[in-house]
């Protein structure tokens, strides 16, 4: 453990390997209609999608997603969230949003380095 100096070094040390935080990498709104909101990524480990606007929006790893053909995402901080060793290959796919109003969203991801 001495050898341990940093956040960087515990996680390279307990995973055996290190990564790296992205905010809003593609966008930061969900817009009118469909809006491809991360783009696909094989070394994406973690995936967050936050809706910080006061409607509701639907996500899918599709651009066919809509209101009656997605996962919803309520109003005013509602969350979803994928992680490599429960959702596998799906996380690193693209993945689209849905709104019938420009909605603001938050998404994370944490890359692998």
């Amino acid at each position: 453990m001495s050898d341990i100096k940093s956040l960087s070094d515990l996680i390279k040390t307990h995973y055996g390997f290190n990564t790296h935080p992205v905010l809003n990498g593609e966008t930061d709104t969900a817009q009118i209609g469909v809006t491809k909101i991360a783009n696909g990524n094989p070394r994406r480990i973690g995936l967050t999608i936050t809706n910080l606007s006061p409607n509701s929006i639907y996500i899918l790893p599709s651009n066919d997603v809509s209101a009656s053909r997605g996962i919803y995402i309520g109003a005013n901080g509602g969350s979803f969230a994928l992680d490599w060793h429960i959702d596998l290959d799906l996380i690193s796919w693209d993945w689209y949003a849905y709104a019938a109003v420009a909605s603001a969203i938050l998404v994370l991801e944490n890359i692998l380095v």
